[in-house]
């Protein structure tokens, strides 16, 4: 086969910033902010400073839970799961970055420990212990590497690719030990710079934004990368209220005396989940004020992933065969459940409506209220200004460690069944998105107690 030329690019350097850029990405159904501190770096595959600089990255935010950045936004802030870093070099251009997903309150206070942490790599001399802690640490890391034929295979491409020494990583322990504290000092000063960084967050700006252009220079983008004008926050008519937006939707779905015909319910349907390689089904039944159960299941039916069970009072919650004992808030999530329509038994409880704006999602505006339960829990749900359907639902949720995560349901594709809408299509979104579509749904067929085991 003839050789043919690979046709050469040439591409122009960036220009370094003088002072940060915050660039904001408003996402308003975001209940987390994503945070992206980006710099570029003259750093180039083999060269010097490649090895020292990756050992003050290692110390500053490696994945490892005792890095810096980890050991003040996780453990002692308790900001997030994980804040990392890394320091990449390449032919072209380098590039130093620096990530966490936060609660929205917390953004601000996030950034500000970012570049605290920064501040003190560069000022405060390491410690010797801790960089020959992190030098034997790689030394291992680089070691285990080698047993697979892949790490094998890319340092001959690298070295070819770049151009490096033939003997570049057998010499890489070498040149790792070499590394002293001075050294890692050097590097963090020489490639981590506060004046020459993107600051980008991807987040609800109207939670967020309120005091970051004390970091720099505040612009918003598009999901584009256009730049673009903050969004403006839509004034509320003085006659609307939580109440009458929940009493709208209620009408919306076909209204008190249509709900109140529904006896007792049955949906089915089925899930689809990213790299899966089965659909789960999916299956409600509802008599409606006294009892509710919801099953995931596979193989048919046989095999049961999670179940949750009211009846008679009763209430049961199985994970992957494990019973699960409920507190009072999951016990009154459930018996809202059992309402068919849950707003009906948010305005049987008098819970707390309040409205917190017009946002906009998926280009149509949505009322969003704040629902406090008589138990205390919080969520905010979202009404489409026009038709009244309920289009989303936002919650935190107990997650690893004690910490909360946010968990997003999306509605869609509202059917008719016996006068009454009800979305057919659900969006279960906890960083892994769960659609679940129903196409079974029977209406008074005559459900009783003993059908929800």
């Amino acid at each position: 086969m003839a050789k043919r030329c690979v046709p050469a690019r040439n591409f122009s350097a960036p220009k370094f910033l003088n002072k940060p850029v915050i660039a904001i990405v408003d996402r308003p159904s975001s209940v987390q902010s994503n945070i992206n501190i980006v710099s570029a770096i003259n750093l180039k595959p083999g060269t010097a400073d490649v090895i020292p600089s990756a050992v003050a990255n290692s110390i500053l935010g490696s994945r490892d839970l005792s890095s810096r950045l980890n050991s003040n936004l996780r453990e002692k802030h308790a900001f997030t799961y994980g804040a990392y870093s890394s320091v990449n070099a390449d032919k072209v251009v380098g590039n130093f970055t620096a990530g966490a997903s936060v609660r929205n309150e917390k953004t601000d206070s996030a950034i500000q420990e970012f570049l605290n942490e920064f501040n003190r790599l560069k000022k405060e001399a390491v410690d010797e212990k801790l960089v020959d802690t992190t030098k034997k640490l790689m030394s291992g890391e680089f070691a285990l590497s080698l047993e697979s034929p892949s790490t094998v295979a890319r340092f001959a491409l690298n070295t070819a690719r770049y151009n490096l020494p033939a003997d570049y990583y057998q010499n890489y322990l070498a040149n790792l030990s070499k590394v002293n504290a001075a050294g890692v000092q050097q590097m963090a000063n020489k490639y981590i710079s506060n004046n020459n960084m993107y600051i980008v967050i991807v987040g609800n700006a109207k939670e967020i934004a309120k005091g970051l252009e004390k970091y720099g220079d505040v612009k918003y983008f598009d999901i584009y990368g256009n730049e673009t004008q903050p969004s403006t926050t839509k004034a509320v008519d003085a006659g609307i209220t939580g109440k009458s937006i929940i009493e709208k939707y209620i009408a919306a779905v076909g209204g008190d005396a249509a709900i109140a015909a529904i006896k007792d319910a049955e949906i089915k349907g089925t899930a689809e989940i990213p790299g899966a390689p089965m659909k789960p089904d999916f299956a409600r039944k509802y008599i409606l004020g006294s009892a509710y159960s919801s099953i995931v299941s596979a193989m048919g039916g046989a095999m049961v992933l999670q179940k949750q069970v009211v009846a008679n009072g009763v209430y049961t919650s199985i994970q992957n065969g494990q019973t699960e004992t409920l507190e009072d808030d999951d016990k009154e999530e459930l018996d809202e459940e059992t309402m068919f329509v849950n707003e009906v038994y948010y305005l049987k409880n008098n819970y707390t409506l309040n409205v917190a704006g017009i946002e906009a999602l998926d280009g149509k505006d949505v009322y969003a209220v704040k629902v406090k339960s008589a138990k205390g829990r919080g969520f905010t749900n979202y009404y489409d200004v026009v038709t009244g359907f309920k289009v989303k639902t936002t919650q935190m949720v107990d997650g690893p460690a004690g910490a909360k995560v946010p968990v997003s349901t999306i509605l869609g594709d509202y059917k008719t069944y016996s006068n009454v809408q009800m979305p057919t299509k659900v969006i279960l979104d906890q960083g892994v998105k769960i659609t679940v579509t129903f196409t079974d749904v029977k209406i008074n067929s005559g459900l009783k107690v003993e059908d929800f085991k």
